[in-house]
This record gives structure tokens, C-alpha cells and sequence, in this order.
């Protein structure tokens, strides 16, 4: 389940990697891919538990990046768009 779950976020990451070809996010997925291999590796629950943990701090980032980013450019598009009237 948390091997799906890291997957999946990764996953995400990539797509937006592929539009947006930004290298800091690139180093991002670098270390979620990291966590992702070391849920094969982990012995006990609580080693799970800290990869998870770890894992979903990389990917909320990654998403607040991307929300701060989108308002960004919905503020810039917003600016152009007052200053051609």
C-alpha cells in the first residue's frame, strides 16, 4: 500500500516534470525515488512508517511549489491582461 502510494506521487511529479522540465523538480523525484526503494528494504513498522512520512513531505512540497507556481501565473496572466485595456 505505501509502495502504490509513493508510486503514485512520484508518478505525478513526473508528468508535471515533463511540462514543466524544471531541474529542481527533477532532484525532487530523484529523492522520492529514493523512499521508494527503500520500502523493500525496511524491517519493521515504524521504518515503514518514517519512509511514508518522508515520502509525503517531498510530495507536499512538490505541490505547494506547484500551487505558488500556478498563482504566479495567474497573477502575471492577470497583470497583461489590465495592462492591454
Amino acid at each position: 500500500m505505501v509502495n502504490a502510494s509513493i508510486h503514485n506521487e512520484r508518478s505525478n511529479m513526473k508528468y508535471y516534470h515533463k511540462k514543466t522540465k524544471d531541474k529542481q523538480l527533477l532532484q525532487e523525484i530523484e529523492k522520492i525515488t529514493q523512499q521508494l526503494q527503500l520500502v523493500n528494504e525496511a524491517k519493521t513498522y515504524d521504518e515503514l512508517l518514517l519512509i511514508e512520512a518522508r515520502a509525503k513531505q517531498i510530495y507536499y512540497n512538490f505541490l505547494s511549489k506547484m500551487k505558488i507556481s500556478s498563482l504566479i501565473k495567474e497573477r502575471d496572466n492577470h497583470h497583461k491582461t489590465i495592462s492591454m485595456h
